[in-house]
């Protein structure tokens, strides 16, 4: 019988099992309906537990989508957690889809000095580096 929670199916006890009971309560509190089982599988109780303090109601499935696998398990905690601050709701989705792993991991310096220190920081330490100037500067305004 299939378990649903948050948007994440688990086919089986064994999925279940596998992912552990801390990673399920953390997943039901997160409400991530953009996380697949192999996404989830591969993350761990701390990156569990940092998307589980993000507000991310804003975001469509679509979105969340669009924030690929690989970008997702890379993170580490504080990377996670940074994706927070980041005001993810201001991004359509055309720009989430545009956020690829083979985009460049800085910003133009220009860029980076109209940053906060808090801004700079978040920008560096997740895969949303590869955003545009103007992106960028979008971030600026919105904080």
């Amino acid at each position: 019988s299939s378990v649903a929670l948050s948007g994440l199916a688990l086919a089986t006890t064994g999925d279940a099992v596998r992912l552990g009971i801390s990673q399920i309560a953390v997943i039901a509190q997160a409400a991530v309906p953009g996380l697949s089982t192999a996404i989830v599988n591969n993350l761990t109780d701390n990156q569990l537990a940092a998307f589980s303090s993000i507000n991310i109601r804003g975001l469509t499935t679509q979105q969340l989508s669009a924030i690929s696998t690989a970008r997702i398990t890379a993170l580490e905690t504080l990377d996670v957690a940074a994706l927070g601050s980041l005001q993810l709701r201001g991004l359509s989705t055309a720009q989430l889809y545009a956020l690829s792993t083979d985009q460049a991991v800085s910003i133009a310096s220009a860029a980076i000095r109209s940053l906060s220190t808090a801004q700079v920081s978040a920008l560096r330490s997740t895969p949303l580096t590869g955003l545009t100037t103007e992106q960028v500067q979008a971030f600026r305004c919105e904080a």
